[in-house]
């Protein structure tokens, strides 16, 4: 520090001289020219030309320095080990959205990236912290440009590969082409994959990507393993050939994908078919079926004795599965056959683990199979309730059942959420509710999103203390959630009010718009007096009660295919 302080003192005073004699050599030449002008002009260029390299830059270097010296002493963040402010980068980029809301994996890529690389922008500290631990770079994207396909973000991969630690997470948007970045990542680097994220708009390039991720990873290394099939096909396709399927039975990368699956923690699939009688799920901890046709209910079986070995499940998720009974559909008969349970060893299910059971857009032939597959337990049994609920599915249409499925289903089991998103039968004014609602009497709380709700829906869902219209038998419901919503109580709320006050509310959440037919739509955030009051009156009867209008529950946003 002595040093320092010696030298700068003798820099100033070399300078100040420096200073002075400049200052003297002009005035001297302003009253008298040099006899040889052009040698002193060429000294002074030497001079100029030297100045900036021997004085200016070394004295701005030697200014940052200083300058970082005192950031170091003054701001404790400089005092936090490299190890510790990389800990907090990397729960910084993890937080960039938040659980609850639905954000595509490709804006969820963009996000933690573009948060990495402020961060590692903000100083030379920062950036050396961020650049030398590498489970901030173990995202390894392989992403589209929005302007051509088929050529791929390769200078983002190859940083993300030179920078990450041992182990990898492969997150690839692929389209209909198997681009050579994502051949060499899964070639090359197969051993240091532990999860991998795969969406694909041909079930060829799937094939081809999982070929090379059978044959170049280490059994037991990979946890987490997603894969969406992105066809623009809206029909319901025949039940699926051997062709079909990722990969065929009884092969070596079949066998080799089974090892994969049996180490698993983590398994999302979305119209794409895997063999899976063989498959051993005993370390998964989330599974995630969806958009899947799975053909005859018999095809069921070996997604049940699957399941009959995962010990350790804590989340199952089922989502617009399709199966079918036998029979053509062009009847209407009850269709009971579909409800039993296959005559298979390890069924009824028991899942001592499971915490939440997630059904979503099923016909009735499905939801009661899967719910008397399944031992009753105290997990939480969430019902997303779509126009299939009523109908059984055949294998060349459909036949009405009603609501008995449901009610018979879900008999015995504790269904503690019910759902009714956009999907739900056309207009919940044309669905009379109470039936519906009465086949789930355990429930306690209610979801309803991007609906038209009239006062006879209102009515339809006020409980009453007994009479014959089955009201009486509605569920007793303390939490109801409204998002995205018409709401028939403009000129009227009284029947808002009255089906309110029925249930023993504790928790009340409001987002959309008050409707008088077409005629008049105000917004809950508007300064309307009707508004007020309506307002005013549920914060004085509800002890929580919120007006939203910005947050959906991320369980009517399936359709989004997330990161993780």
């Amino acid at each position: 520090m002595q040093a320092w302080e010696e030298t700068a003192a003798q820099l100033e005073n070399a300078i100040s001289a420096h200073h002075n004699i400049c200052m003297d050599l002009e005035r001297r030449f302003i009253d008298a020219c040099p006899i040889d002008p052009q040698r002193v002009a060429s000294k002074i260029d030497r001079q100029l030309e030297s100045f900036h390299t021997l004085l200016t830059q070394r004295l701005a270097e030697s200014r940052s320095s200083t300058s970082r010296t005192r950031n170091r002493l003054v701001s404790k963040v400089y005092c936090l080990p490299q190890e510790i402010l990389a800990r907090i980068f990397w729960f910084t980029v993890r937080g960039v959205h938040s659980e609850e809301d639905a954000v595509p994996m490709n804006d969820a890529i963009i996000r933690i990236y573009r948060a990495l690389y402020r961060m590692t922008s903000v100083c030379s500290v920062w950036r050396n912290a961020g650049l030398i631990h590498g489970t901030l770079w173990s995202l390894i994207p392989v992403l589209p440009e929005p302007s051509n396909p088929y050529f791929l973000v390769d200078n983002a991969t190859r940083n993300c590969l030179d920078r990450a630690g041992a182990e990898l997470h492969l997150a690839a948007d692929l389209g209909d082409f198997l681009h050579p970045t994502i051949r060499e990542v899964l070639s090359s680097q197969g051993a240091r994959l532990r999860t991998v994220n795969i969406r694909a708009s041909e079930l060829s390039v799937i094939q081809k990507a999982f070929t090379l991720l059978a044959d170049n990873s280490v059994p037991g290394f990979i946890t987490g393993l997603s894969i969406w099939l992105d066809c623009s096909d809206s029909f319901v396709p025949p039940p699926p050939l051997a062709e079909d399927f990722i990969f065929y039975e009884d092969t070596s990368r079949q066998a080799a994908l089974e090892l994969i699956a049996n180490s698993l923690y983590v398994l999302r699939l979305r119209t794409v078919n895997l063999y899976m009688s063989n498959l051993s799920f005993e370390n998964l901890v989330k599974l995630r079926l969806q958009d899947l046709v799975l053909g005859h209910k018999t095809a069921c079986h070996g997604l049940l004795r699957a399941l009959a070995s995962a010990s350790q499940l804590c989340d199952l998720e089922i989502i617009s599965v399709i199966a079918w009974t036998s029979g053509d559909g062009n009847g209407g008969g009850e269709g009971e056959e579909a409800d039993q349970v296959p005559n298979q060893s390890k069924l009824p299910i028991k899942l001592p683990c499971l915490r939440r059971l997630f059904l979503e857009d099923l016909y009735a032939n499905v939801t009661g199979t899967i719910l008397r597959s399944i031992i009753p337990g105290p997990y939480s049994l969430v019902l997303s309730i779509t126009d299939k609920f009523q109908f059984i599915k055949k294998r060349h249409g459909t036949s009405f059942c009603g609501v008995n499925h449901l009610k018979n289903g879900a008999y015995g089991h504790n269904v503690d959420t019910v759902m009714m998103g956009s999907h739900f039968p056309m207009t919940m004014s044309e669905t009379n509710l109470t039936p519906v609602l009465s086949a789930v009497p355990t429930a306690t709380t209610l979801y309803i999103d991007g609906q038209y709700v009239s006062r006879a829906s209102f009515w339809q869902m006020t409980r009453t203390a007994d009479g014959n219209d089955g009201r009486s038998d509605l569920p007793k419901f303390r939490e109801v959630h409204i998002s995205r919503c018409r709401i028939e109580s403009v000129e009227d709320p009284s029947s808002f009010k009255n089906m309110i006050s029925s249930h023993p509310i504790q928790k009340f959440t409001m987002g959309g718009l008050l409707t008088q037919g077409d005629r008049e739509t105000i917004g809950f955030d508007e300064p309307d007096e009707r508004v007020a009051d309506l307002t005013d009156w549920f914060e004085a009867t509800v002890p929580e009660f919120v007006v939203d209008n910005l947050h959906v529950n991320v369980w009517f946003e399936t359709d989004v295919w997330q990161l993780w």
